[in-house]
C-alpha cells in the first residue's frame, strides 16, 4: 500500500541504520556516508508493494482506529505521484545528550551511558552517525533528533554540504536545554523555514524529575526566546512533544495549560507519543481507564482523540468506554 517514504526519504540512525521513518523501525540498508541506499532492492520490493506491509503496523493500527498515521500524513504532504526522489532526510547524529530522562536509555544519551558503564568506557556506548560526504541535490526537507542535536555543531557540519539552502526547510526536535547562539541564528538564517519541537513531559519541577539534569527555569527561557524570534524568523509554529509514560501521564491537562499560555496552537503544534520500550514504563489497563478520562478534559480535540484512540489500540477497545 502507498506510502510516500518509499519513494522520497530516510532515516539515518546513530547506529547508521537506515529506517523508511521513526515509526517502521527495521533496518533497510547500511549508511556508508553516501545516499547508494536509496535504489537497493529493499526500496524497490517496498514501492511495487500493493498490501500493507506488516512493518508498518503502527500506522495501520493508528489508522484502524481513528488516529491520522504518519504514512496518510506524508501522503498528504507530499503527494503520492510515485516518482523516486530522495529529497527529505531525518537524522539522529548522535547519542550525546546532558540529560537522564526517566524513558530513555545509553542508546540515546551519554549520561546514561556513563551512569550504567563509567565514563572510562565512553567509547563502548558513544553512537555517531557518520557525516555525509555530500547531501542529495533535490533536498526539501532535513530532520534532526538527538541525543540532543544543539549540543554540538555536527548538524551545522551537515547543512553545509547543502547546496539550495533557501529551498530547504529544517526541522529539530531538541530538550530545550540549549540556547542558539546568535552564530547558529546566522547561519540558519540562510535556510527556508526553521522549525523546532521542544520535548515536554511535565510543567516544573516534576519535568525536572522526569528529565533528568534539565532545569525548567531554562526551558521556559528557550521557549520565550523562539518565540520572540517568530515573526521575523520562524516560518512555521513552535511545536512541543509529550512522552507519556507511567510517570508523566497525569501531566497532560498542566501541559496543555502551559502551551497555550504561550501562544501555542495545542491542536496543530502537539503531538504525544506513548512509550512501548522499557515495557516497565508503558501505562497500564487500570492506568489506560484513567488516563482516557483525564483526556476528556483536554481543551485540544486533537490531543484527545489521538490519545483515547491509541488507547483503545493499545490496551484493547473492551477495556475502555465506547465512542460517544
Amino acid at each position: 500500500m502507498y506510502c510516500a517514504a518509499y519513494f522520497n526519504r530516510a532515516y539515518v540512525t546513530n547506529n547508521n541504520d537506515v529506517w523508511l521513518c521513526c515509526k517502521r523501525r527495521i533496518p533497510v540498508a547500511k549508511y556508508d556516508g553516501t545516499f547508494d541506499f536509496f535504489y537497493n532492492d529493499e526500496y524497490q520490493r517496498l514501492r511495487n508493494i500493493k498490501e500493507r506491509d506488516p512493518g508498518c503496523s503502527a500506522c495501520w493500527r493508528d489508522e484502524d482506529t481513528g488516529v491520522k498515521s504518519l504514512r496518510q500524513r506524508y501522503n498528504q504532504k507530499f503527494g503520492t505521484n510515485g516518482v523516486v526522489d530522495l529529497n527529505h532526510l531525518e537524522f539522529e547524529h548522535d547519542n550525546i545528550c546532558n540529560l537522564k530522562c526517566v524513558m530513555c536509555d545509553e542508546k540515546f544519551s551519554t549520561e546514561w551511558g556513563i551512569e550504567k558503564f563509567g565514563k572510562e568506557n565512553y567509547k563502548s556506548f558513544l553512537r555517531q552517525m557518520i557525516l555525509p560526504e555530500e547531501m542529495p541535490k533535490n533536498l526539501k526537507s532535513v530532520m534532526f533528533y538527538g541525543g540532543e542535536p544543539f549540543m554540538t555543531n555536527r548538524h551545522i557540519r551537515t547543512l553545509e554540504k547543502i547546496e539550495d539552502k533557501g529551498a530547504v526547510d529544517l526541522y529539530y526536535t531538541t530538550n530545550a536545554q540549549f540556547p542558539l547562539s546568535n552564530q547558529v541564528l546566522d547561519f540558519l538564517h540562510q535556510f527556508k523555514s526553521i522549525s523546532i519541537t521542544c520535548s515536554i513531559d511535565a510543567i516544573g519541577l516534576k519535568s525536572e524529575h522526569l528529565r533528568r539534569g534539565s532545569k525548567w527555569s531554562t526551558t521556559v527561557d528557550f521557549i520565550d526566546r523562539l518565540i520572540s524570534y517568530k515573526d521575523d524568523f520562524f516560518s512555521t509554529a513552535l511545536s512541543a512533544h509529550t512522552t507519556i509514560h507511567k510517570q508523566s501521564y497525569m501531566e497532560l491537562v498542566e501541559i496543555e495549560k502551559f502551551l497555550i499560555s504561550k501562544g501555542i496552537d495545542i491542536e496543530a503544534c502537539w503531538d504525544v507519543g506513548f512509550v512501548k520500550d522499557p515495557a516497565d514504563w508503558k501505562i497500564s489497563e487500570l492506568e489506560a481507564m484513567e488516563m482516557y478520562f483525564i483526556a476528556e478534559d483536554l481543551q485540544s480535540n486533537y490531543v484527545k482523540n489521538k490519545v483515547q484512540a491509541r488507547l483503545r489500540s493499545s490496551v484493547g477497545s473492551e477495556q475502555l468506554p465506547s465512542k460517544q
